[in-house]
């Protein structure tokens, strides 16, 4: 069982780990950040512990059981064990473990996404050290946002390494702007 599946009790509190990386999509980044700029002691071992924060680019979220059970295999019978990547580009884009692909406009899948996606504003999670998500970049790559020292730090320490590998990949940071600017709309609806 991995550290994620324990935090934050386990890994904290009972493994001692001090050097935790949390990634999550802007509602979990802004939670962490809370729980990095306060002071209440009851928060202070897990605040001690955090080191890095990676935000994932986010249009919205879907309920796993309605999403996969109600959608992809009762509607589409596709069966969860076969899906070996699903990726949100203004559309559901399915990969299955043979290759097979399937689209689904993500008009269709309005009654999976979780209730809290309708009031949120933040597409790029603005909180992180560094935001990472595929839109903008071509097929096989990542864009990343460094928003921090610490971001840049890790991302520098990364490429030094040879963990990560930084190219001059077309990059369309139009289309990333559109999306944060069409999320931040829904603040003043």
């Amino acid at each position: 069982m991995g550290a994620s599946c324990l935090f934050p009790q386990g890994a904290v509190i009972k493994r001692k780990y001090r050097n935790i990386a949390v990634v999550g999509v802007p509602c979990v980044v802004q939670a962490v950040r809370k729980m990095l700029e306060t002071d209440h002691q009851l928060v202070r071992p897990y605040k001690n512990s955090i080191r890095f924060v990676l935000g994932l680019f986010c249009t919205e979220n879907f309920d796993y059981e309605k999403l996969i059970a109600g959608k992809l295999k009762s509607e589409y019978a596709l069966e969860p064990m076969k899906v070996c990547r699903i990726d949100v580009k203004g559309k559901l884009e399915i990969t299955l473990n043979d290759g097979t692909q399937y689209v689904i406009p993500l008009a269709e899948l309005e009654d999976t996404v979780r209730p809290g996606c309708g009031v949120c504003t933040d597409f790029t999670a603005l909180k992180a050290d560094i935001s990472a998500g595929a839109v903008g970049s071509p097929d096989g790559y990542t864009t990343l946002i460094v928003r921090t020292l610490v971001g840049q730090h890790l991302l520098d320490s990364a490429v030094a390494n040879g963990k990560l590998s930084v190219d001059g990949a077309e990059l369309n940071l139009g289309i990333v702007e559109k999306l944060a600017k069409k999320k931040m709309a829904r603040k003043q609806e």
